[in-house]
């Protein structure tokens, strides 16, 4: 830790993390329920084979187990839209507090590792692939990458404490 950091602004960046990290968790908790109503959606409409007999037909439950099957639909569509309205709003705060940083590589990083969710390797490539020693430097820009996102922690948990 620098010389001129607060030990209290590490409990603050811990709480912005935690947040961020949230943030990352209910976007796969959201993909994952899409896969859900795209399976869903499959079985629902999917083409059943047509059963060939001679044998009379009786009254089957198929048709309540379709409209069942609909209602789950409609019940995980509702959910999925509602999930996925609160993650806008949420990334609308997540922006409108980046948008005060006044460190471009600092929000970027932030933008990457969390909205993206982009993994620690594949940030420092996008930041700094393009430079002429990067293959050899490699880990002190992933290291540099890490200290960039202490830092935009840190400056995030400043700027919301400057709002109370």
């Amino acid at each position: 830790m620098e010389e001129h950091q607060n030990p209290e602004d590490w409990v603050d960046a811990k709480s912005i993390k935690t947040r961020l990290l949230q943030y990352r968790e209910k976007e796969r908790d959201i993909d994952n329920q899409i896969e859900r109503l795209d399976a869903l959606a499959a079985k629902l409409y999917g083409v059943g084979s047509p059963q060939i007999t001679d044998m009379p037909k009786g009254s089957s439950p198929s048709g309540d187990r379709t409209l069942s099957q609909i209602a789950r639909k409609q019940k995980l569509e509702e959910q999925v839209k509602e999930m996925i309205n609160e993650q806008a709003d949420e990334q609308k705060w997540i922006e409108s507090v980046l948008g005060r940083l006044s460190i471009a590589d600092e929000k970027a990083v932030i933008r990457m590792r969390y909205i993206d969710g982009e993994k620690w390797d594949n940030v420092s490539e996008l930041l700094f692939g393009s430079k002429d020693d990067y293959e050899e430097k490699r880990d002190s820009y992933l290291r540099r990458v890490t200290k960039l996102h202490g830092r935009a922690l840190i400056n995030m948990a400043r700027i919301i404490e400057q709002e109370k």
